[in-house]
Order: structure tokens, then sequence, then C-alpha cells
């Protein structure tokens, strides 16, 4: 389950980790939540874009977006956590495959034009990244990220300059890329969108609708 955190001043980062539910009795249904704290042992201003993963084995997959523009990448294990600081761009979207290994969509400024990319961390921890085709006048600059039953990565994003909603998705060895709507909400890039793929290999949307305060 993907978790976004909004944006707070007091955050250093701390991400809140379940750690069990434990029913309380047969007189109610409420459950009792064992939370513990764990901060980030790394330095900068956390908190912009938080997102956070677990994978089968129980292994906790966080990423945050750093005001410096940086990407912190870290997993939570016997108690603590480790950092990266992997080259992947500012505004992101953290998912792991069926084999529980993280994978980044990200955009980047270069050459007066916003790209798109997606970045893979090996066994060796190595970020392995490719480009994911755009229209030439495209401006993508928010993401979500998520992957179907064939592990083929599926990509939703703010193209501004449409203004627009597109999704871009592998097939094969390559990317398809398709309209899903004009609008002008699509315009203002500090708005949200996020997607999620069903057991149908079926792509779902949703968007903040500024203008009409709703989704």
């Amino acid at each position: 389950m993907k978790t976004i955190c909004r944006e707070s001043v007091w955050l250093a980062m701390v991400f809140a980790v379940l750690l069990a539910f434990l029913p309380v009795g047969p007189a109610t249904s409420a459950l009792a939540q064992t939370w513990s704290v764990a901060p980030i042992p790394a330095s900068g201003d956390f908190g912009w874009h938080v997102e956070v993963e677990v994978d089968s084995t129980g292994l906790i997959h966080g990423a945050s977006y750093l005001s410096g523009g940086d990407l912190w990448y870290g997993q939570y294990e016997d108690s603590s956590w480790s950092s990266e600081y992997p080259d992947l761009g500012s505004t992101f979207s953290l998912s792991l495959d069926s084999s529980g290994r993280p994978h980044v969509a990200f955009s980047y400024y270069e050459s007066g034009q916003h790209h798109l990319a997606l970045s893979r961390r090996t066994d060796a921890g190595i970020w392995e990244t490719s480009s994911i085709p755009t229209g030439p006048t495209e401006s993508p600059q928010l993401m979500a990220l998520d992957f179907d039953s064939q592990d083929r990565a599926h990509v939703a994003y703010k193209d501004t300059a449409g203004p627009a909603l597109r999704h871009a998705y592998q097939s094969g060895t390559g990317w398809n890329n398709e309209l899903i709507l004009y609008h002008s909400e699509f315009g203002f890039a500090n708005q949200s969108v996020n997607m999620a793929m069903d057991h149908s290999d079926a792509p779902h949307f949703v968007w903040s609708d500024f203008a009409a305060s709703s989704v």
C-alpha cells in the first residue's frame, strides 16, 4: 500500500511503522494499535513529498524529496534506516515490483524541457535509469507509478503543457503512451495525481481538481 505524507513543518522526517494489530475482545471490533517511530538519520529538509512501500518480506522502503532538490531513499531493517541519495530528480513516485525491487519514476529538467524517466535499484544497490518517451512539446512533472501482474511499469503523469493527464506503460521492450484527459487543472504543477492497477491489469486514475475543490 502506498502512503503519501502531506507537507508538515515539524517533520524531521519521521516514518511511523505499524508493528502489530491486537484484538481487544469480543465486545468490540476496535483494534489496539502499537506504533514505533523511527526517525531517519540523515540531514536535510525532509517531508516535501514522502512515500513508503512494504515488500512481501516485511522490509520497508521509503523515499523523500529534499528541499535542496535531492532524493533520499532508505530501507528500514533491524530497527534502523539505511540512507542513499540517488541522483533521480525531485518529483518522483516509488513502487515495488513483484520481487520487492524498488523502482522510482521521476521527472528532471534538461535542455529547457522536463523529461520523464524510470530507475530500478539492482540487488547490488545500483540505480539503473532509462528514459520514458514523451511528446516533444510535453512537460511531465507530477507522476504516479505502479506495476501490473506481468511486472510492466505504468506511469500516470501530468503534462502541464497540454494540459493533460497521460499514461505511459511498458509493452514488450518498449513504451506506449496514451492521452487520458485534457483538463485545465493539469496545467498546475502542484496538484496531485495518483494511479493503481487492479487485479485485471486495468489502470485507475485519481487527481485533485483545485477549481472544483474535489477529486
